[in-house]
């Protein structure tokens, strides 16, 4: 969660943004003149900008002890309350202060040993002035914004380090000062995940307060689908943690969300994620006609979805117990993109289910030339050599009931049990490959593929093992070739990452590691 490292360039832009809007609410007529207690103050102002520290800050405590000895003798409310703002948000922003004070240190001369909450007194402050003389929002906003902006740039530097109270602290008086911002929003569902609590509807907060900045903003333009992104994704998470009796509302919540999200942004990246997770959001939640119809328009139109879109359907028809619906859209998925490993292992194992092993074993073959050291793949095998093998089965004891086979019957047999041999084969070399080879993931980024996993050294001794890996097209044609070295203990597992350029990459394979 680094992303946004930029929030007070994006400050500026929202400052320019809420000036805009607040002036044309109409002329702001904010008398800072009279009567003399404000001129005195004004005075006192003008002198912050020079002088020794000394001299300075004697000024500033002049300033509020003349806004703030006998208040309600100053009869124009508006203005002292603007110029008390402004000066607290001077001390605030003054280095070696703090926001916690003794109020006789910034010049109070009631309750000098009680302590004030700066950020409170400001928003206090400046509430009377938006109360009272709304059009003038503005000028207020620019004193919000400029303690504000530390106060957020603090929590977001403090939320990116996993110092999460301190960034609590900061993000309570970001909220005090401007508490609609989206940056808020987005922070305190940042911290919220990362203190493993419920943030989708943090997110979706923070979403919906970006919606009118985010059309002059790019920075809060990117907050706000991410957010959206996030707010979906999570509310998902959060339904497949419920009991299943309880899921329905809250993937029916997702789902909403996903629509939401794919109207808004049909073209961003994460609308591949999104599609899937739509697919199985409404798969889980009770609503069979929505689902189906959602396979129904991708089977009826799958040019316009991506293979990744299909597959990531297919395992939702999976789990609706959708099983043609799942074959057919992992089989259009793969026509288009025929080396994506997890398509070719999942459209095998839907051929099992349905005993099509004559359509399995090219799957089978496939996977062991793609991904030959995963013991995965050695089961898939031996499943679809027990098609051939049921056949001589119930051929052989067809034979048996037969007079004048048994030559036949022999024969059959033979064939069974060498059938039997080759199933039992791969089955073994599952449990026995003395390497394992685990690719967890594969992500593209611009020109950029990265393949990562981790290598299982099953052996009593320590290994080093050399991994080779194509990049593929779609088409099988190799883009990019790299090479890496991974150094294992022994029984000991090692990660590994592999990194390669090019365009069109969309699947992967490696050389059989000894």
């Amino acid at each position: 969660m680094t992303g946004w490292r930029y929030a007070v360039g994006a400050a500026a832009a929202l400052l320019a943004a809420a000036t805009s809007t607040a002036a044309a609410q109409g002329q702001c007529e904010l008398n800072t003149g009279s009567p003399f207690q404000l001129r005195s103050a004004e005075v006192y102002m003008a002198k912050l900008s020079g002088g020794k520290p000394s001299e300075v800050e004697n000024h500033a405590r002049n300033t509020v002890e003349v806004l703030t000895k006998e208040p309600e003798k100053i009869k124009n409310v508006a203005g002292r309350s603007y110029l008390l703002g402004r000066i607290l948000a001077w001390w605030a922003e003054r280095d070696g202060v703090g926001f916690v004070v003794k109020r006789g240190d910034i010049g109070y001369v009631t309750e000098p040993d009680a302590q004030i909450d700066l950020a409170a007194a400001i928003d206090s402050a400046l509430d009377v002035v938006e109360q009272a003389m709304p059009e003038c929002a503005a000028r207020t906003d620019t004193v919000r914004r400029a303690v504000w902006t530390d106060q957020i740039n603090a929590a977001q530097r403090f939320v990116n380090d996993d110092l999460l109270d301190s960034a609590d602290v900061y993000l309570g008086r970001a909220d005090l000062l401007m508490g609609d911002s989206p940056y808020n929003a987005y922070f305190r569902a940042v911290l919220m995940q990362k203190r493993n609590e419920p943030a989708a509807e943090q997110f979706y907060k923070a979403y919906q307060a970006a919606e009118e900045l985010a059309k002059t903003d790019s920075n809060v333009a990117n907050i706000r689908r991410q957010s959206l992104y996030n707010a979906g994704v999570l509310t998902l998470e959060e339904g497949n943690a419920m009991e299943e009796s309880a899921r329905g509302p809250q993937m029916k919540l997702a789902a909403q969300r996903f629509e939401e999200f794919l109207a808004q942004y049909p073209n961003a990246p994460q609308a591949v994620t999104i599609q899937g997770a739509l697919a199985r959001a409404l798969a889980t939640s009770g609503d069979t006609t929505a689902a189906v119809g959602l396979f129904s328009k991708m089977l009826e139109q799958p040019e316009t979805y991506t293979p990744l879109q299909l597959f990531e359907a297919s395992v939702a028809a999976v789990r609706a117990e959708r099983t043609e619906e799942a074959v057919r859209l992992m089989e259009l998925g793969l026509d288009r993109n025929p080396y994506y490993r997890d398509a070719i292992f999942n459209l095998a194992t839907l051929y099992h289910r349905q005993k099509e092993f004559s359509k399995m074993m090219p799957l089978a073959q496939r996977l062991l030339e793609l991904d030959p050291n995963n013991p995965d793949n050695f089961r898939i095998y031996a499943g679809a050599l027990q098609g051939p093998a049921e056949s001589l089965k119930v051929e052989a004891e067809k034979l048996q009931k037969e007079r004048g086979k048994r030559a036949q019957f022999n024969a059959t047999m033979k064939k069974l049990e060498a059938q039997n041999d080759s199933v039992l084969k791969y089955v073994q070399l599952s449990q026995e490959t003395p390497v394992k080879v685990s690719v967890q993931q594969m992500q593209t980024s611009g020109a950029t593929t990265t393949v990562s996993g981790i290598i299982e050294n099953r052996s009593d001794a320590p290994k080093t093992f050399d991994l080779k890996f194509d990049f593929l097209d779609a088409q099988g044609n190799v883009v990019a070739s790299e090479s890496t070295s991974v150094q294992t203990d022994a029984k000991g597992t090692q990660s590994f990452t592999v990194e390669a350029g090019g365009e069109g990459i969309v699947a992967w394979r490696y050389a059989p590691v000894i």
